[in-house]
């Protein structure tokens, strides 16, 4: 499984790197957007911002960023050693979910705070209307499985964790999408691949059965 995402990420990154990555913020993700943001880069730190309040991060903490293209259900840190973990749009690459989560929570300090934020299924009650979105929404991100929130929250509990908080923040992601689509399609696959997810997301989104939701979650 790892190895299809690393290869899409490699496939990707000079597509991420002529639209979407900044050196000054350092970020891929789709960012959070309000009434005062300008650009997609400022949209990255307000979601910076976000996960580094709610998961009260403080100088000195130790704080592990969960990458896209980490296996963390083998890890080699000793148990209880962070402070924070947070993982923007990446731990949905995991499957199955409880044994990534259960290695999570094992290097998390007691008390430790992991924070998931990313985008899930909204329901699945009319997921037949919506089922070749959905099938090929993961094939272009190289999902493996793609959960609902419930079923992510379910999986956070079955791991051990608790005071488990979910929340949408589908409005403020919205904008980016609809600025992302605009970068089109081409013949090369890395950027089809994208459009058509980035496209998918935006129906997704617009008709609702996707959402983005921030999960917090404490050891």
């Amino acid at each position: 499984m790892w190895d299809s995402v690393a290869d899409y990420y490699k496939s990707s990154q000079w597509l991420y790197r002529l639209f979407i990555y900044n050196k000054d913020t350092l970020g891929m993700h789709f960012g959070f957007w309000d009434v005062h943001t300008k650009n997609r880069q400022q949209a990255i730190l307000n979601e910076n911002d976000e996960i580094i309040r709610l998961a009260g991060i403080k100088k000195g903490m130790v704080v592990l960023d969960a990458g896209c293209t980490q296996d963390f259900g083998k890890t080699n840190f000793a148990n209880d050693y962070f402070d924070v973990i947070f993982g923007i749009e990446s731990l949905c690459y995991a499957s199955p979910k409880t044994n990534i989560l259960k290695e999570l929570h094992r290097i998390l300090k007691p008390g430790g705070i992991l924070i998931i934020a990313d985008g899930y299924l909204k329901g699945k009650s009319n997921m037949n209307l919506f089922q070749k979105d959905i099938e090929d929404f993961k094939s272009a991100f190289a999902l493996k499985e793609f959960v609902t929130g419930g079923e992510m929250v379910a999986s956070l509990k079955k791991a051990g964790f608790s005071a488990i908080q979910s929340n949408s923040y589908l409005n403020r992601v919205k904008t980016v999408l609809y600025w992302l689509v605009k970068l089109g399609g081409s013949f090369f696959r890395p950027i089809y691949a994208n459009s058509l997810a980035l496209e998918l997301a935006c129906k997704g989104a617009s008709q609702g059965f996707m959402d983005y939701l921030v999960i917090k979650a404490v050891k």
